[in-house]
């Protein structure tokens, strides 16, 4: 059952997004398989905590349910006539990538994957976030019974009750289908959807180089461990990358406007139901999404896409507003006194000090690879994107850097010890997509004003 637990989400996803008409029909299966498990994932945690919150119990009768609607859908979509192709016309194919490159880069994956093996077994439960957090609200999850959401009544303020419940669904969904215990297999699953959704989208703007050196820069020991660790931060990145590239490069993957901005609110929702931090960045993608499709193409394209961006993340918003009904706990980063925030907005020495822990762990983080990916573009790269996809993967990574800086400002635990335990996985966030904008193509076929990624 531990490995057959995996199968029912990618059909899940698959039929999903095929009934919803979110396929351009330029994909190449490798997305088409990825993108498909971070839909059917994200999308089995919902069915889990709505089947948990109805008071039905976890266990085998969850994993019918699951199954039975996996293969459901799965079916319907197949019996579906394939759709034409339809969305912007696809880059053209760049260079091939050196033979030497691909056995590196899997050389790499091999060994920080060893590592996270390893890691894991010195730690079978992670880190203090994740047995005092995501893997305790999974035992609610899974143990409670109809009223699971009155455990959380009394809880010491470090487990953070107000968390969404994504990584702890996920976790009580593994232990519904092969019984609780601590596996690998998960952690190694977030690996994979994280890192090789990003070798897949660059893949998909048939940009082989880049590709394979982005398993090199995000691949990094930092990395590893925070995947191993079993917090939720890595799978954050990973809706975070996959929701700003249908945000910022829609066009260049193939799809048109209204399945890209279906698409980034899917992922965005996701992101929201994987960490309060998401909820900042579903408001920051729907900010970048409306005002790029208002800077083409004017009130009713950005009215219109901001509709699709809010329909995909219906199903997520919907998972949280249910989950603060059950559990109604304020988040213990804001200040509980509001006559507190004023002294410190006006406390000079705070701004200070936040912005010289973002400098230096901006400096330090990744071991380094950050600079080995700015030292790529500065010297490989013959020319730059076409505005605005340069401007918009800024403007997302800064106003999402820039929210946790307010954050910060006004937080109420000790500043140094608040920064030091947690500006490291904040930054880990934007991470993969600063990567996947580096890396872009910088020349490719324009799209025509009919095929606008933010055409609607």
């Amino acid at each position: 059952m531990t490995l057959l637990s995996f199968l029912p989400p990618f059909l899940l996803g698959y039929g999903i997004l095929t009934l919803a008409g979110l396929w351009s029909g330029r994909e190449r299966p490798e997305l088409k398989l990825l993108l498909s498990g971070l839909a059917g994932f994200g999308a089995a945690t919902l069915l889990y905590f709505f089947w948990r919150a109805a008071g039905f119990p976890s266990g085998g009768e969850y994993a019918l349910a699951e199954g039975a609607l996996s293969l459901a859908l799965a079916g319907a979509a197949g019996l579906r006539k394939a759709p034409p192709e339809s969305g912007p016309p696809a880059v053209p194919e760049a260079a091939a990538a050196p033979r030497w490159l691909p056995p590196l880069a899997l050389l790499c994956t091999a060994v920080i994957l060893a590592c996270i093996v390893r890691w894991f077994s010195l730690n079978p439960h992670g880190t203090v976030d994740a047995w005092a957090i995501w893997n305790l609200h999974a035992r609610f999850l899974h143990r409670g019974g109809a009223d699971w959401y009155t455990t959380y009544a009394g809880l010491h303020e470090m487990t953070h009750a107000d968390y969404p419940l994504l990584v702890s669904a996920l976790q009580a969904r593994f232990w519904a289908f092969a019984g609780e215990g601590q596996s690998v297999l998960p952690v190694l699953l977030v690996v994979v959807l994280a890192y090789g959704t990003a070798f897949a989208l660059l893949r998909q703007m048939n940009a082989p180089v880049a590709a394979w050196l982005s398993l090199l820069v995000l691949l990094t020991p930092f990395a590893a461990r925070q995947a191993a660790s079993q917090a939720a931060d890595l799978p954050l990145a990973v809706f975070i990358a996959a929701s700003a590239a249908f945000v910022c490069f829609g066009g260049r993957l193939g799809f048109c406007a209204s399945r890209a901005a279906a698409l980034a609110g899917l992922f965005a929702g996701l992101a929201a139901w994987t960490k309060n931090e998401g909820k900042l960045f579903l408001l920051v993608a729907l900010l970048v999404q409306t005002v790029l499709a208002l800077r083409e193409r004017g009130t009713r394209s950005a009215a219109g896409s901001a509709l699709r961006f809010l329909a995909g993340a219906a199903p997520s918003v919907l998972a949280l507003l249910v989950f603060r009904m059950l559990v109604p706990v304020t988040s213990d980063v804001m200040p509980g006194d509001a006559g507190s925030v004023l002294p410190m907005v006006l406390d000079l020495s705070r701004y200070l000090q936040i912005g010289g822990a973002f400098l230096y762990e901006i400096a330090t983080f990744g071991s380094g690879a950050p600079w080995v990916l700015a030292a790529y573009v500065w010297l490989a790269r013959p020319g730059r994107t076409a505005l605005p996809e340069t401007l918009a993967p800024i403007a997302v990574t800064v106003l999402l850097l820039g929210g946790y800086f307010a954050v910060y400002v006004i937080s109420p635990w000790d500043l140094g010890w608040h920064l030091a335990s947690s500006l490291n996985r904040l930054l880990l966030h934007p991470w993969p997509l600063i990567v996947l904008a580096a890396l872009a193509p910088a020349e490719g076929t324009p799209a025509s004003p009919e095929n606008s990624p933010h055409v609607l």
